[in-house]
């Protein structure tokens, strides 16, 4: 039986990551199919509508909000997702250590369990091979030990990044 999504029921995707891991450039790959390489601060919203067949599904895919004194609002984004995506640099081995923090952040201040998809994203893979400070298998590793999806992309490629969108889309519409 096809799952029907409500035109009033949104797919809701949060990012998470480090600064400069490019959290923003996959967003406007994916929502523009441009690439700027610009560092995104902030929180940021983007809003999708995808038509597949008669049924009409929005996207809403909010970059993490890293202000203290929107802590409600975060618990609040928190337990209405239905997707999280936790971004990191494969140049940079710290914003890939930290990647297990901005889990377990999420972790300890989701207060439902709402069944959801966490995925874990080694962005930059463009990126000259002696430049790469995490390997594939490192970053596979880490999300299979946390129960993750893994994918490694480049938005300013595009390698994988519609991939990585479709694969959410279809996962979500599974759950709900």
């Amino acid at each position: 039986m096809e799952n029907q999504i409500s035109q009033f029921e949104p797919i809701k995707i949060l990012l998470f990551g480090d600064c400069l891991t490019g959290k923003s450039s996959l967003l406007i790959r994916y929502f523009e199919d441009e690439f700027y390489d610009y560092p995104g601060y902030g929180s940021e919203l983007y809003l999708k509508l995808l038509k597949r067949g008669k049924e009409e599904i929005k996207i809403q895919l909010w970059k993490y909000l890293s202000n203290e004194k929107l802590q409600f609002f975060r618990r609040h984004l928190y337990n209405t997702i239905s997707f999280v995506i936790i971004c990191y640099d494969v140049t940079n081995r710290k914003s890939f250590q930290k990647a297990y923090n901005w889990y377990l952040n999420f972790k300890n201040n989701q207060i439902n369990n709402k069944l959801m998809v966490l995925s874990l994203i080694g962005n930059k893979c463009d990126l000259q091979e002696e430049l790469r400070q995490v390997s594939y298998q490192e970053g596979q590793q880490l999300a299979q030990s946390l129960g993750m999806v893994f994918f490694e992309a480049s938005a300013k490629t595009g390698y994988q990044v519609k991939e990585l969108f479709d694969f959410i889309i279809e996962q979500t519409l599974n759950i709900n």
